[in-house]
């Protein structure tokens, strides 16, 4: 009886096998890029917005904590938010060279917005942020400036008013501050019309991407 011969192919892929595993991956990653696009930049927008209202929530706990007033800005040269603890309580930031720590104006945060994010509103043109502070209390000597948050030391805010963010597609957010008893922070996205919170009136944020 003549046996017979079985011919086991050898361990790996053949060509062909990964030619077609390639082009699955091609077809999955196509399909599901744009979705995954669009959520990176939802995620950055809303992740600043996020930050800028802590910063903000934290400045209040510091005036509450030290008796005095904190304050916080925007700088649209630098693209950056900060805050500071306004121990004069003039409005403006004054350290005083050499001073001990806590017997002068100090800064509490500083940070900068990502490059593809602006201080801008949905009304607003050139030149960039018209209407980017939204009420808020004015600053001290500087009409031409943004207005400014100030938290008082009894964990309210002088004037209510929103700081307001947007995309390159079109998105705006606003961390209002409102009212003035509480001085709660909340996020809010423009729908259009108006700015919401999530959820509010039962609709959830749209995007223009």
């Amino acid at each position: 009886m003549k046996s017979r011969k079985f011919h086991r192919r050898d361990g790996g892929f053949t060509l062909v096998e990964m030619l077609i595993v390639v082009v699955l991956i091609l077809v999955i990653a196509a399909i599901t890029w744009p979705a995954l696009h669009r959520m990176l930049l939802r995620n950055k927008i809303q992740g600043a917005a996020q930050e800028f209202s802590m910063q903000v929530q934290r400045a209040k706990i510091e005036a509450v904590k030290r008796g005095v007033p904190a304050v916080v800005r925007v700088d649209f040269a630098s693209d950056e938010v900060y805050s500071f603890v306004d121990l004069d309580n003039s409005g403006t930031f004054n350290p005083v060279g050499g001073s001990q720590p806590g017997t002068t104006d100090f800064e509490i945060n500083r940070r900068q917005i990502p490059t593809t994010l602006a201080f801008w509103a949905p009304a607003d043109g050139a030149p960039e942020g018209v209407t980017a502070v939204n009420g808020l209390t004015a600053v001290p000597g500087s009409p031409g400036d943004p207005h400014q948050a100030v938290l008082e030391a009894d964990g309210s805010v002088r004037d209510v008013g929103a700081f307001r963010l947007a995309d390159t597609y079109g998105n705006f957010f606003e961390i209002w501050i409102s009212p003035e008893a509480s001085a709660l922070v909340r996020l809010r996205k423009w729908n259009g019309t108006a700015f919401k919170e999530q959820g509010e009136g039962g609709t959830s944020w749209k995007w223009t991407y």
